[in-house]
Order: C-alpha cells, then sequence, then structure tokens
C-alpha cells in the first residue's frame, strides 16, 4: 500500500504544480509568456551543450532568483511582480528542461551556504531593471564550478498593467499637489524675497519632461499667489536658475526636485533651501489621470533610448569627471551658448559623442581641430579641459550654440589610458569634418555605430571609463 499511496502524492504535486503553472501564465500576456519561453528554452540549449564538458547525464541547475539582492524589493518593482515572472520563468524553465536536466530553487539572498548549492552543477540568477513603463528581466546562467556566464537572456515587457508596475500608493489630483506642496514649502520661510528655481529632473536620469517644467511653473505661480498679495504686502522675486553652484543671500530660497512614472502616478520630491542650507520639502503621488494626456502619458521614446546609454557609465582605472558651464545635467534653452568640461586623473585619450534631439548622433571630441593642433584625443591629468577645447592659452572660450529641435540630447564620453586609435573603426577617430564656411563640423555618425559605442569601446578597452551628461533643450527668452 505504502508504494501506491506515494504515487498518489507525487502525481498529486505534479497536479498541483502545473494547476499553478497554468493559473499564472493565464494572468500573464501570451506574448510575454513567449518570451520566458523562447528564453528558458535557449538556456537549456547551452547548458546542455556545456554539459558535454562535464558528461553528466542530468545536469543540476539551481535557480535563486533573489541571489545578491539583500532586499527584495526591487527599486520602482512591486514584489508580487517579482514573483509573478519569476514563476512563469521557473515554470517554463522546468517544462523545456524535463528529461534533459533537474531543476531545484532557492528563494534566499544567501544561496551558497545552502545544501542545494552544492548540489548544483550550475546556478541562474536575474537582476531587474526598470526603465519608465518597461521591465527589463536579465538571468545569467553560469557553471557552479568555473563561474563561467554559460548564457544570459534578456527580457523586456512593456505592456504591463499599471498594478503590476506599482505598489499601489494612494495618488492625489495635480491641483491638490500644488496646494498641499506649496502650502508645505513656504510654512517655515516667513522671510523667502527672492526664489530661485530649475524644473524637476527624473530621478536618477536628469532628463527634465513636459511634466517636470508644467508642474514647477505652476507651482512657482501657487507661491507668488500666497507670497505676493495684497493681504502680505510682500514681494516675492523668482529667477529661473539652471547653473548647480548659487550663492544665496538673506531671504533668498533655491527650489529643486525630482520626478518619476510611478504606475498609475508620477511621485514628486521637492527641496527648497535657503542661506544656511536650512530646507523644507514635500514628496507625494500625483494621479496621472488629473494631468493633460500630452502630459500624462508624454512621447519618451528617444529619452528611454538616450537612458540606455546612460546606464552603462562606468569608472575604470581611471576617473572620468564631466560637467558643464550650466552644471550637471542642465536645461538649455535655444540660442544659449554652452561648453562641456572634462577631468581626469590620469593623462588618458576621450572620446565624445553628442546624440541631438533630431536622433542624429555626430563625434565632438577629438575632431578635425583636435588632430590639427593637438595630434589627436589625448589629454593631461588633473585639469579641466573645456570642450570646444581652446588651442591657444588666451583664446576666448569656444562654445556650443544651442540650436531647434527642443528635446532630449545626451553627451556620452570615453576615456582610456592607453592609445587604442590604431584599434578604432575609423569612424570613431574624429578626424573627418564638413566644411561649414568659416570652420569645420563633424558629419553625422551612419551604420548605427552610435547604438553600440560602448559594446566597440570595451572591446578594444576593458577598463575604459563612461559617463554622460543628460541635456534637455527648450523654448524660452
Amino acid at each position: 500500500m505504502a508504494p501506491i499511496a506515494l504515487t498518489k502524492i507525487i502525481l498529486f504535486s505534479v497536479l498541483l504544480l502545473l494547476f499553478r503553472s497554468q493559473l499564472v501564465m493565464a494572468d500573464a500576456n501570451k506574448s510575454d509568456v513567449l518570451k520566458f519561453d523562447q528564453a528558458t528554452s535557449q538556456i537549456v540549449t547551452k547548458i546542455i551543450k556545456d554539459n558535454k564538458n562535464i558528461k553528466k547525464s542530468s545536469p543540476v541547475i539551481l535557480f535563486a532568483p533573489y541571489s545578491g539582492t539583500k532586499v527584495l524589493k526591487v527599486p520602482n518593482v512591486p514584489k508580487r511582480t517579482q514573483k509573478k515572472y519569476h514563476s512563469i520563468f521557473e515554470d517554463s524553465l522546468i517544462e523545456n528542461g524535463s528529461g534533459k536536466l533537474q531543476v531545484l530553487t532557492s528563494d534566499n539572498f544567501n544561496v551558497s551556504s545552502e545544501a542545494s548549492f552544492k548540489q548544483a552543477d550550475y546556478i541562474l540568477t536575474s537582476e531587474i531593471i526598470r526603465e519608465g513603463e518597461t521591465l527589463i528581466f536579465n538571468y545569467r546562467a553560469r557553471s557552479r564550478k568555473t563561474r563561467v556566464v554559460i548564457d544570459l537572456v534578456r527580457i523586456s515587457l512593456s505592456n504591463l498593467s499599471s498594478t503590476e508596475l506599482d505598489d499601489g500608493p494612494v495618488g492625489i489630483p495635480i491641483h491638490e499637489a500644488l496646494e498641499r506642496a506649496a502650502e508645505r514649502l513656504i510654512s517655515g520661510s516667513n522671510d523667502i524675497k527672492s526664489l530661485y528655481f530649475n524644473f524637476l529632473k527624473s530621478e536618477g536620469k536628469g532628463f527634465s519632461t513636459e511634466f517636470d517644467q508644467v508642474f514647477v511653473q505652476r507651482l512657482i505661480q501657487k507661491l507668488e499667489e500666497r507670497i505676493s498679495n495684497p493681504l502680505t504686502q510682500r514681494k516675492l522675486s523668482t529667477v529661473f536658475h539652471r547653473a548647480d553652484k548659487l550663492k544665496l543671500h538673506d531671504g533668498a530660497y533655491y527650489l529643486t526636485g525630482t520626478s518619476r512614472i510611478s504606475g498609475r502616478n508620477i511621485y514628486v520630491n521637492l527641496t527648497l533651501k535657503d542661506k544656511a542650507n536650512r530646507s523644507a520639502s514635500w514628496s507625494g503621488y500625483i494621479t496621472r489621470s488629473s494631468l493633460a494626456t500630452n502630459l500624462a502619458f508624454e512621447k519618451l521614446n528617444y529619452k528611454n533610448v538616450l537612458e540606455k546609454h546612460r546606464s552603462t557609465d562606468r569608472q575604470g582605472i581611471l576617473r572620468l569627471s564631466l560637467t558643464t558651464s550650466f552644471g550637471n545635467d542642465p536645461v538649455l534653452k535655444i540660442k544659449d551658448t554652452w561648453y562641456l568640461k572634462v577631468k581626469v586623473d590620469k593623462p588618458a585619450w576621450l572620446f565624445c559623442f553628442y546624440y541631438m534631439a533630431d536622433e542624429k548622433t555626430i563625434q565632438i571630441y577629438p575632431n578635425y581641430a583636435a588632430w590639427q593642433h593637438f595630434g589627436g584625443p589625448k589629454i593631461p591629468r588633473g585639469e579641466w579641459i573645456s570642450i570646444p577645447r581652446r588651442y591657444k592659452k588666451n583664446e576666448v572660450k569656444v562654445t556650443f550654440i544651442v540650436s531647434e529641435p527642443t528635446g532630449y540630447e545626451l553627451i556620452k564620453c570615453f576615456a582610456t589610458t592607453e592609445d587604442i586609435t590604431t584599434d578604432l573603426p575609423e569612424q570613431l577617430l574624429g578626424r573627418d569634418a564638413i566644411d561649414a564656411g568659416s570652420h569645420k563640423t563633424p558629419p553625422v555618425m551612419t551604420n548605427d555605430i552610435d547604438k553600440i559605442l560602448s559594446k566597440e569601446f570595451r572591446k578594444h578597452a576593458p577598463d575604459v571609463a563612461e559617463a554622460s551628461i543628460a541635456v534637455t533643450v527648450i523654448r524660452g527668452k
């Protein structure tokens, strides 16, 4: 009787697993399930191929999606969403690996101390990245003994529901948010006479969206209504200030803040500081349904592309620092004149590219003039170099002039401690130029090489340092 009872238990467990899998998959988009199925099929194929080297009849793979993630809640990604898609991945892995490999699982952060870790031939971990409304699941399979990565698959989900993207904070309409923010910010600022402000910037990204600009403009109006009126008999001077550094005087305050899309809401965080660096703050969730359609669902496709390029920033064996004459991640107006500032802590070969709002890319360093006057892209250590670069010590700074169209732009620079100019494709050397009459301009990059710059430089210089500056171009007086 015992063997029969055991068979029933196994059968019940299999049915339960199948039932759970069907429930999870039924709750997901069919095309998303297909993406996970294709990913797990690829991983299984790669593992079986690699397993030929160790000649094990049925390799063991440990799926540990939270390994190395100290906090289960990945920033801006609800726990339930993580669990849902990890479950879909796990079920698909079991199905595609049936009869080929054994799958063990662990939800723990530290799996190396578990018995299942020692049993496993391969470890499968995950990383989740949120880019606006898109979730990207990166699953990495590596050999436990050699730590060699066997395969890396990337699954991008962009059609998720608001409940999958949001933990469900209660948002408020924009008019109510403006009232609350204005009241909170001036409650302890009775001496305010001058208000310097900058637009909100996307949290951790540096760009200022249409919402970021409109929200601050309306907030300034609310603050003016409260401070400058017949009852108070006070006046408030407001100044749009875009540089990072600002020396405040008595009665002067500086307003800054960030925003991020959070499912059905937009999260806003504001800070108002005075001369003594004392601050007042307000933060809250604003319902996107209370916004005009163009603000609630802005077309941010190119912004997202630029943010992906920026996500590869890193410091190598040298430190690469970037800023501009308007500070970090500036908001620039049409006809503004400005320049880039670069510094490295070791002599380096520098390569800088400009992704423009019209979705074209040019190389701004080295350029034709840099080769002519400096012999190439090498720059000295420890001093700020302005780009466009001055060719004489006492020469007036050469600048860029902001032109149409408005939108999002990015400066991306790479620095290496070795001369790789003989290894790079000719198009990345910056020698070419177009005659524009009184001066020469760099040509627009072709063959989509601007989309793989990070990959190209890392191929020739694994320790390359990368840094970038987000630029938002707006109209204005």
